[in-house]
């Protein structure tokens, strides 16, 4: 954890550190009024996803299904670089199988993730292509195995072996098209993968998800 801290107190310490030398040509957009400012709106994903195990484990995840939805922050340093952020909630559904079991267990896990992504972007006229590349912050707020028995479902909280704090490293792409003066739509995909354990184990072992989603929704800009 400490490793993972300081490396992203490096990044952002680099990250600002252009964007103070994009500060001269900042001002001089700011001065002729036409420098990009906020966005605000909705989105929607829907993707996969998948666990890399590494070491020794009893447990094998198969890929699952993501989806989930959440509100937009966009904003515009100049032209070609910007801030994306937002609150996102998400569901990611599977199934795990232990060795000593035949039968699939069903897995659910909500979480929650801020985002916080340079935007890289290319416009021409209405039409843009931008690409996203930063960081997730995840809470996991609750994740549960289920199972069918005789008695019915059975279900089992396993929230307290998750670390349900998480930190991905996330790159995509997406491609905006101002349908009015003031709403852009945009569709895009997100790649992530989380550098954290997913699953605290003292066996040496280690379990990192990593995420495949396809993003759509709409963007109200104030300028």
């Amino acid at each position: 954890m400490k490793i993972i801290l300081r490396s992203l107190s490096c990044i952002l310490c680099v990250c600002g550190t252009l964007l103070l030398g994009f500060n001269d040509s900042l001002c001089a957009e700011q001065t002729s009024g036409q420098v990009p400012r906020a966005s605000f709106g909705l989105g929607v994903r829907a993707g996969m996803y998948d666990v890399r195990t590494v070491g020794d484990d009893d447990v094998s995840w198969d890929t699952g299904k993501v989806y989930g939805g959440g509100l937009i922050f966009e904003y515009m340093f100049n032209s070609y670089f910007g801030l994306h952020s937002g609150v996102w909630y998400g569901r990611l559904e599977g199934e795990v199988r232990f060795d000593e079991e035949d039968m699939p267990i069903d897995s659910v896990t909500q979480v929650y993730s801020m985002p916080l992504y340079l935007i890289t972007s290319l416009r021409s006229g209405r039409f843009a292509v931008e690409f996203l590349t930063g960081f997730d912050f995840v809470y996991i707020s609750e994740s549960e195995f289920e199972r069918e028995t005789t008695d019915g479902p059975e279900r089992v909280d396993i929230s307290h072996f998750i670390n349900y704090r998480q930190y991905a490293v996330s790159g995509g792409l997406q491609f905006k098209i101002g349908i009015t003066r003031f709403i852009d739509i945009f569709v895009g995909g997100i790649a992530s993968y989380y550098l954290t354990d997913f699953v605290e184990s003292n066996k040496g072992s280690g379990t990192h998800i990593y995420t495949f989603v396809a993003t759509t929704g709409v963007l109200f800009r104030t300028f």
